[in-house]
């Protein structure tokens, strides 16, 4: 009878040479990231005209890459509502450190959020989103990052959980974890920055431009990325 040692001594040899070669990529020889992602088209936002306003360049950093920003003015087509600002701009880190809202908007001074308060919310339009408010300037502003799947956070921790969240759905996921190849995550998201006029009613008017800008991106079409992997319906 053959001696099936050898044979085995060679398969595990070769799992952990993969393994440690996975392990010196994540470690030693992960490039700086690009933003590769560009943001939408315009989206089609029912009750006003977007009119493109100057953006900025694509950005690469050691620790972070930007796609080229837009920027558009949401204009009312009837009386009534103020102009608004909407900013899109894709994100990527290169390590998970880099994922939070300070961080990510620290290239880009314009969209700066100072004196932010975290919002958990739920509603029938949009799945539940961590969105963060405060001002750009003197103007009430709400932002929030997307990552793929559709869901919206602006802390660290739960970004981190929500990617991770996704990329456990992939069955292709397990495998690779068990073989030692699970590639380095994609830590990326959709940046969303809306801004208005100073009012009483500021918070009110933000929350609603943030369910209408959700829907008009989630139900574009082809759908955007990171709305591409998100099932009719929503999650």
């Amino acid at each position: 009878m053959s001696n099936p040692a050898p044979a085995l001594r060679i398969g595990l040899a070769v799992m952990a040479t993969l393994a440690l070669l996975a392990l010196l990529h994540t470690l030693v020889l992960s490039d700086a990231p690009t933003a590769n992602d560009s943001p939408p088209g315009v989206p089609a936002l029912p009750g006003y005209r977007l009119d493109a306003l100057p953006g900025a360049p694509a950005w690469a950093g050691r620790d972070h890459a930007y796609s080229a920003v837009t920027r558009y003015a949401g204009v009312p087509l009837v009386g009534g509502d103020e102009t608004f600002t909407l900013t899109l701009m894709a994100v990527r880190g290169r390590r998970h450190e880099a994922l939070e809202l300070g961080a990510l908007a620290s290239q880009y001074p314009s969209i700066r959020l100072q004196d932010q308060q975290t919002r958990s919310i739920r509603n029938a339009r949009a799945p539940p989103a961590e969105l963060a408010i405060g001002l750009i300037g003197d103007a009430p502003a709400l932002q929030t990052c997307i990552v793929k799947g559709g869901r919206a956070a602006v802390t660290r921790e739960q970004l981190l959980q929500l990617i991770d969240l996704e990329r456990q759905r992939d069955p292709r996921h397990w495998i690779r974890q068990g073989l030692g190849l699970n590639p380095q995550p994609r830590w990326e998201c959709l940046l969303i920055s809306i801004s208005v006029a100073p009012h009483p009613a500021a918070e009110a008017r933000l929350l609603a431009l943030w369910e209408a800008v959700y829907q008009a991106l989630a139900t574009m079409r082809p759908a955007p990325w990171p709305f591409a992997a998100v099932p009719a319906g929503g999650r």
